[in-house]
């Protein structure tokens, strides 16, 4: 019998032992729960030594990140700190997040989809004065003393939101100048695209408004493809819905967009970018500056 072979390192044995090591030291691991079916925290081993970080996706978030760009802005330790108070909650069209003239109970920081700011007129006619993506939070006025506004905010396109209790969010922000400031300057990048927004509504015409619009849900939701119906886009453009069928006929037939049964698809970007008004630009800039994005 060949006495060096029998002695010789067997790799598989190697490779099980570096396994068990590596195992034992990830179940001791803070964020282990318990469940072991969950392991989506833990990065992935490479057997051969070297140990990677997981590819990105949308059912897990790797640890102290968040797709909420101010969430994602704060420093690592604010972050962990700020986590247990966070709920991640599906928000669904066509959800009422906050009613008019009530109490906001809660602040929203959305992971993904989109929240729709309307204002509902006596008569019953709605116009949209803004929109919330993962670029901001709804509820910051809750840390400039103000608990309610005179508009509805409802989920327009589906998504996930952070969510946090009023109360919990407004002691934190105390404690964290950095979240103070980034929602303060959110809000600050909000107003910019409700007053030009106002701006908008006046001059330009429906098209170019719809235009505008289209950009402004594709950066939000981070997709071309954007379900929504006529009927929305009317209430959104404060018109009738059959206008909204005038204005995307052109669209189409220019091969800028495709709409079938609730869903619009962008084919074009720089076509749209291209018939809107420099509303869209400048409410962008403006978002990009205060916000570092």
């Amino acid at each position: 019998m060949d006495v060096s072979a029998a002695t010789k390192p067997n790799p598989v044995t190697a490779i099980h032992r570096r396994l068990a090591r590596v195992t034992k030291r990830y179940l001791r691991h803070p964020g282990f729960t318990g469940d072991i079916q969950n392991l989506a925290f833990l990065p992935l081993v490479d057997i051969f030594g070297s140990i990677q970080k997981p590819m990105a996706n949308h059912t897990h978030q790797p640890p102290n990140e968040s797709r909420n760009v101010l969430l994602s802005k704060l420093p690592r330790e604010q972050f962990e700190s700020l986590r247990p108070n966070l709920q991640l909650v599906d928000i669904e069209p066509p959800v009422v997040v906050f009613e008019a003239n009530q109490p906001v109970r809660h602040a929203y920081f959305p992971e993904s989809g989109m929240i729709s700011v309307v204002s509902i007129m006596a008569d019953g006619r709605t116009i949209e004065i803004g929109t919330i993506g993962r670029e901001g939070v709804a509820g910051g006025t809750l840390l400039m003393d103000v608990d309610q506004v005179p508009y509805r905010y409802f989920t327009q396109l589906k998504g996930r939101a952070n969510r946090i209790e009023a109360t919990r969010f407004i002691d934190f922000a105390a404690r964290s100048p950095e979240l103070r400031s980034l929602v303060l300057r959110y809000e600050a990048a909000f107003t910019t695209q409700s007053m030009q927004g106002a701006a908008c509504n006046g001059l330009h015409t429906v098209q170019q408004r719809c235009c505008r619009w289209l950009l402004t849900a594709r950066d939000r939701c981070d997709s071309d493809e954007i379900s929504l119906t006529h009927e929305f886009l009317a209430m959104m453009l404060g018109v009738r819905r059959a206008s909204v069928s005038d204005v995307l006929r052109p669209l189409q037939e220019s091969g800028l967009v495709s709409s079938n049964r609730g869903l619009i698809t962008i084919l074009n970007r720089a076509g749209i970018e291209a018939g809107t008004c420099e509303c869209y630009r400048i409410i962008a800039d403006q978002q990009r500056r205060l916000l570092e994005m």
